[in-house]
């Protein structure tokens, strides 16, 4: 086969793969406009993020904002996937880290599903979050997780936080390279 009749291959994004949708032959970066991804208009911010886990105190409090976070960075991860993106890879693996961590938070016995009203602060238009910013979030979930899991009286709760940690931690890993 010669090279012009070649068919040019476009992977699909994870939201699309999520949404069972498909694109167009245009490549997902083209049709967001950017460069490597699409723009989030809805993204948690992860400053916003940071500052819930920072001010949660009890365990409630402290399990909701590690919901919370672990949304935000599946939201992020999610919406820059762009195969030509240098950080395609890691993030595809964070996401479903992300995932992870969130699912075995949710599970905290005393974590209330009325806790989880999936009302987070929004980024601004064309705000995106780097790795770096990703990865200090991650910091910030271990940190308030472990306090969590050494505080909490019901087993349950511990063994959901450090299932959590094990997720926060491999998503920094694969961020920066670094344990």
């Amino acid at each position: 086969m010669t090279q012009e009749h070649r068919a040019t291959v476009r992977y699909p994004s994870l939201g699309e793969l999520s949404k069972g949708t498909s694109a167009s032959s245009q490549s997902h970066a083209e049709a967001a406009g950017h460069p490597c991804g699409a723009e989030s208009s809805t993204m948690t911010s992860p400053s916003s993020a940071r500052r819930q886990l920072i001010a949660a105190s009890g365990l409630l409090a402290g399990l909701k904002a590690a919901y919370d976070a672990f949304e935000c960075l599946l939201t992020a991860f999610e919406d820059d996937d762009d195969p030509a993106c240098s950080t395609f890879a890691a993030f595809v693996m964070s996401a479903a880290l992300a995932a992870d961590g969130r699912d075995a938070v949710a599970f905290a016995p005393s974590l209330p599903p009325a806790a989880l009203d999936g009302r987070l602060p929004a980024m601004a238009d064309g705000e995106r979050a780097s790795a770096n910013e990703l990865a200090d979030l991650c910091c910030d979930v271990i940190t308030l997780l472990e306090r969590a899991a050494e505080t909490a009286s019901n087993p349950g709760d511990c063994v959901a936080c450090r299932n959590a940690i094990r997720c926060a931690l491999g998503i920094h890993v694969l961020l920066t390279g670094e344990p």
